[in-house]
Parts: C-alpha cells; sequence; structure tokens
C-alpha cells in the first residue's frame, strides 16, 4: 500500500507492526486489496482497526516516526503530518503555512527542509512578512500577486543559498529578500490582516 494511500485513508487504520499474514488477510477481507478469482468472504471477519501484538498504539507510532526521520524517508513537512494525524500533535507553523498556500512548501522540495521550518518560516519571521494565523487559517496584509511575488522570491534565495544555514543572514530571511519584495513588505505593514485564499492547482 503506497504511503499516500495510508494518509489518505481515514476509514481504516492498520497499526504500523504487528502478524504480517494477519494483516494481509484483513486487508482482502475489508477490501482493502484485492485478487483476481478470491473470495473475500470466505475469510473471518476482522475488526477494522488491528490490534498490535508488539507494543502499544504510541510506541508504534513513535517507531515509525523516527525510523522514517532517522533515515530521511520522509521530508519534514510529511513528518509534521504524521504527527498531527495520527499521533495527535498540534499542527506546526510550517504544516499550516503549507496548507494555507495550497501546498507550497509540499510542491517544492528546497522549501522542505528542517532549516527552513526552524529557521525560516517561523511564527515570528512570517508575522514580519505580512502573515499570520486565525484559528489555523493563514491570514496576509498582501494582495494575492504579491503573495505569489514574495513566495517566488523566498524559494529563489533558498534554491540560490543566499537564505541557508551559513554566513551573516542566518535567521534574518527579510534582510535577503530583493528590494522590492521589501518594499511590498514595508508598504503593507499598516494594513488590516485578511484571509488569505491559495490559488487552485488544478
Amino acid at each position: 500500500m503506497a504511503q499516500s494511500q495510508i494518509f489518505e485513508r481515514e476509514d481504516y487504520h492498520m497499526l504500523p507492526y504487528g502478524d504480517k499474514i494477519y494483516n494481509i488477510l484483513a486487508k482482502l477481507k475489508l477490501g482493502i486489496v484485492t485478487v483476481d478469482g478470491f473470495d473475500s468472504n470466505s475469510l473471518p471477519d476482522v475488526p477494522v482497526d488491528l490490534p498490535c501484538n508488539v507494543c502499544s498504539e504510541e510506541i508504534a507510532l513513535e517507531s515509525v516516526y523516527r525510523k522514517h526521520g532517522s533515515k530521511n524517508t520522509w521530508g519534514i513537512i510529511e513528518r509534521d503530518i504524521f504527527a498531527n494525524k495520527f499521533q495527535h500533535k498540534e499542527k506546526s507553523t510550517f504544516l499550516m503555512f503549507d496548507e494555507g498556500t495550497g501546498g507550497f512548501i509540499s510542491m517544492h522540495p528546497e522549501m522542505n527542509q528542517r532549516f527552513v521550518r526552524d529557521e525560516v518560516l517561523t511564527e515570528a519571521h512570517l508575522n514580519e512578512m505580512g502573515f499570520d494565523f486565525l484559528n489555523g487559517t493563514l491570514q496576509t496584509k498582501h494582495s494575492d500577486e504579491e503573495v505569489d511575488v514574495l513566495l517566488n522570491n523566498l524559494l529563489d534565495k533558498i534554491k540560490s543559498k543566499e537564505i541557508s544555514t551559513r554566513g551573516s543572514f542566518r535567521g534574518k530571511p527579510l534582510s535577503v529578500l530583493d528590494i522590492r519584495v521589501q518594499e511590498i513588505i514595508s508598504s503593507n505593514k499598516d494594513k488590516e490582516f485578511r484571509t488569505y485564499r491559495a490559488p487552485s492547482q488544478d
């Protein structure tokens, strides 16, 4: 089962450890997977939530989180999604910004880095750039066109490593943005926040 399918399938929750044969048969019974010519009705009923016979759900989920974190098989945004959706932790500022911008972080691997989360797209820096959150919804002082210019300039600076973990501008992303972008931020600083609606990706 693909990772994205596990994330999206909200009506089925399989713990990451346990008897593999039992899990496979349960998937067949519940219709998660199908095999031509196989009658799933021949299998006994199984619960939708499959219990783990090794450890508690909390320990299992933490193990999965650490495994993918240590091996870098998940990006930072994927880890934050997992922590929120399965470990019931509050959404990080990083995740809320990704959702609020229609997946700008998810769509650009250069943005999906730890230092971007911890040193660039922090709540304080986002506020400096004219962004905030109201009940988890992204707010901005800029027009849609200005947000697009700002985000793409930020992406360009990260791609070119002008914003990085090194140098005198570390932790000062606003200072690295183009003058025209800094002027946009400055000219809008006294405006009221409004709800930002990300453009459709269709």
